[in-house]
């Protein structure tokens, strides 16, 4: 962590946030296990789960939350059907939160192990953690949803800031 970023984390341990802080290290941890619990609901198939924890600002660009449950399943039936296993999945700590009204989020890059029909493919990506300021409760979105466009995440969030640094989003193979 360099020095900026610890003095960041060391201002949220602060009654007073700063704009640019950091989530804290409570934050970290509730994120991290917020997250990991979202992947294996997804890789043992609790739709349920893993919906609960999605952020609602993306169901309406789905037709609801109904639709959006329908799709997960069916999106994880493919999956199963395909044989896609999930091999690992690596975090790096959260970043800086940026600004949305009564919500503040945090991008947290990502990179997963997957292999499909004996060939690995490594996604590199992020989730969006979203921390509600009112209610302090945290929801997700999975930036792979944001490979295509970016701008997607100003149509669910109207008044996030504009300067919303974004780490690198692709899927390769390997060996």
């Amino acid at each position: 962590m360099s020095p900026i970023s610890m003095a960041e984390t060391k201002l949220t341990s602060t009654p007073t946030e700063t704009l640019t802080s950091a989530p804290t290290e409570i934050e970290k941890i509730q994120i991290r296990k917020d997250i990991e619990l979202m992947i294996s609901a997804m890789t043992s198939g609790n739709v349920d789960i893993f919906v609960e924890k999605t952020h609602p600002a993306l169901f309406p660009l789905l037709g609801g939350k109904e639709n959006f449950t329908a799709f997960t399943k069916e999106a994880l039936q493919q999956l199963d059907t395909l044989g896609v296993k999930m091999l690992s999945n690596e975090f790096q700590d959260p970043g800086r939160f940026y600004e949305a009204g009564k919500e503040r989020l945090s991008i947290v890059p990502r990179v997963s192990i997957m292999e499909v029909n004996e060939q690995k493919i490594k996604t590199i990506g992020f989730m969006v953690a979203i921390k509600n300021t009112t209610n302090n409760t945290w929801k997700y979105l999975d930036g792979s949803g944001l490979r295509e466009d970016k701008e997607m995440l100003w149509q669910m969030f109207p008044e996030l800031e504009p300067k919303v640094k974004f780490p690198e989003n692709k899927i390769e193979m390997i060996d």
